[in-house]
């Protein structure tokens, strides 16, 4: 649109008047001025942008039900067959300790150790331990049979090495019943298996637990007491400590599988390897 100037105002004029600019010469010699209006610049319409918790809800209302379930199968399929190694010094109730575990986790394998020493009453081969003359001990040894070995008081102890790859193998957790020295070959082995330290709750329980065993005589058991207090400061070795109160075994098993539950549900676990 052309417009002639009008007077009393230019460029600068009434403040309600639209700016104007001059597009040409003066015309017949005349000191006349055209002017254009010019129209202010016409401003795009803003852009929406969801919030990021408006993008959030959308995704999850977005979200297919069927990865939901793939992600809560991945969950259950992570648990990875376990190495639970169970140590602590002589009398603490170690054994006591495995017979309750086998009885309530018959899904688990429990590592049956050799040794040399004679057997206790209500002891069964193959179960409890299995029992050999020490040549026969050594004829294994020297085939490469065992995982761990030692001499523990006068007598020669090993870990069978094939049935707990096999177990491990299998998808089986597998429980081991060793001494702390063994524990210390267990933790080089195989580092993040889980390790559990049985206390006594005093040291004079120990020593009446020893005795009323009657195994010993007043020497092997001065020596089996100095040998826990040894074997107490090997605890860094362990990732977890459960201390067996007199007369409360059942608390103690407790304690234990709570633990294990706990390292089931561990969202980040690896495998075992021996």
């Amino acid at each position: 649109m052309v417009k002639s100037r009008l007077s009393g105002g230019g460029p600068e004029g009434a403040g309600h008047r639209p700016q104007a600019e001059r597009i040409g010469a003066p015309i017949d010699g005349q000191d006349r001025e055209c002017w254009m209006m010019r129209k202010p610049p016409v401003q795009p319409l803003p852009t929406h942008h969801p919030s990021p918790i408006a993008q959030h809800r959308e995704r999850v209302v977005t979200a297919p039900e069927e990865r939901a379930d793939e992600i809560i199968a991945d969950l259950r399929a992570r648990a990875r067959p376990r190495l639970i190694v169970i140590s602590g010094p002589s009398g603490v109730g170690k054994d006591t300790i495995i017979d309750r575990m086998r009885e309530l986790h018959q899904d688990m394998a429990f590592a049956v150790t050799a040794t040399t020493r004679p057997r206790r009453p209500g002891e069964i081969d193959g179960v409890h331990y299995f029992f050999h003359s020490p040549e026969e001990f050594r004829q294994k040894l020297a085939a490469g049979e065992f995982i761990e070995s030692a001499e523990v008081y006068g007598h020669l102890y090993g870990v069978p090495r094939t049935p707990i790859r096999a177990a491990l193998r299998g998808g089986q957790d597998v429980v081991v019943k060793v001494d702390p020295q063994g524990a210390g070959t267990f933790r080089r082995l195989a580092p993040n298996g889980i390790f559990i330290f049985i206390a006594p709750p005093t040291m004079d329980e120990l020593a009446y637990r020893l005795r009323t065993r009657k195994t010993d005589d007043p020497d092997a058991l001065i020596r089996r007491l100095r040998t826990a207090q040894r074997e107490l400061a090997t605890i860094e070795l362990f990732d977890y400590v459960v201390f067996n109160e007199s007369d409360h075994q059942d608390q103690t098993v407790a304690e234990i599988r709570a633990i294990l539950l706990a390292e089931q549900r561990r969202i980040h676990q690896t495998d075992v390897e021996l």
